[in-house]
């Protein structure tokens, strides 16, 4: 007797490609980036190879993810990549700062071709206050093709009570990008959501800022939530009568 698969919204290939580099990301990533697998990877491994993405620059997973090969990574070169990945700057540059440089490599992007995407990943503790809002209007003003994922709910007192509150998460919010939250550990629902993103940055040149909420904000309710990343897409894999073995990040 035969197990039938179960449909999923998201190819078979594409699923198993994104565990894969879920694994990768683990083994390159550092203690303090451990835990952020799905978000990553679920955002950089749907980007073109001419597509943009700014981080910091100690973040090996997303560089790798953006074509940097892994003995150059293994050497600690800090050589900028032709292949679009652009070093954030780090002297005590404010979230708002950051989201500047970032619309400016987007403008770039613009330039050279209307249907490229610029993606930024920022501390989302830090993006919250009337600079981080003037930022969000100067960006969504500018027609960017941008995706601005915060990782981290903003250090602005009780979550649950701001959630809608936050600038762009109503859409009768005038002049500011829209606001999708998702959880940061669920691979599947980073990808679905950062899907929708992109489908609007490439066809409609708008910005959308990408919330990413973890443990800490979605509370012990969520039994979900205090599971690693990588183990709840095995799950995901499982349910879906998918074969996989764990994939051992291959670092020679």
């Amino acid at each position: 007797m035969t197990v039938k698969k179960t449909f999923s919204l998201i190819p078979e290939k594409r699923l198993l490609a994104l565990y894969q580099a879920m694994r990768t990301s683990r083994a390159l990533a550092t203690k303090t980036s451990s835990g952020n697998e799905a978000l990553v990877c679920a955002v950089a491994l749907q980007l073109a190879p001419q597509d943009a993405l700014a981080a910091d620059d100690s973040a090996h997973d997303l560089r790798h993810l953006k074509g940097e090969p892994l003995a150059r990574l293994k050497r600690g070169s800090t050589a900028e990549l032709r292949r679009g990945f652009h070093s954030l700057p780090t002297l005590k540059s404010t979230a708002a700062e950051l989201l500047y440089f970032a619309a400016g490599v987007a403008m770039a992007q613009k330039r050279s071709n209307t249907a490229l995407v610029t993606v930024v990943i920022l501390d989302g503790s830090k993006c919250h206050g009337r600079e981080w809002t003037a930022a969000l209007r100067f960006v969504a003003a500018q027609g960017l093709g941008l995706i601005i994922v915060c990782d981290g709910a903003a250090k602005t007192g009780n979550l649950r009570g701001k959630l809608v509150e936050e600038p762009g998460s109503q859409s009768e919010v005038k002049g500011l990008p829209p606001v999708l939250q998702v959880d940061r550990g669920d691979a599947i629902a980073v990808y679905r959501v950062a899907q929708e993103a992109l489908t609007h940055a490439r066809e409609h040149q708008r910005p959308t800022v990408l919330r990413a909420f973890g443990q800490r904000e979605l509370g012990p309710s969520d039994p979900h939530a205090r599971l690693d990343p990588i183990r709840r897409m095995e799950e995901y894999l499982r349910s879906k009568k998918i074969a996989y073995k764990p994939l051992k990040a291959r670092l020679k």
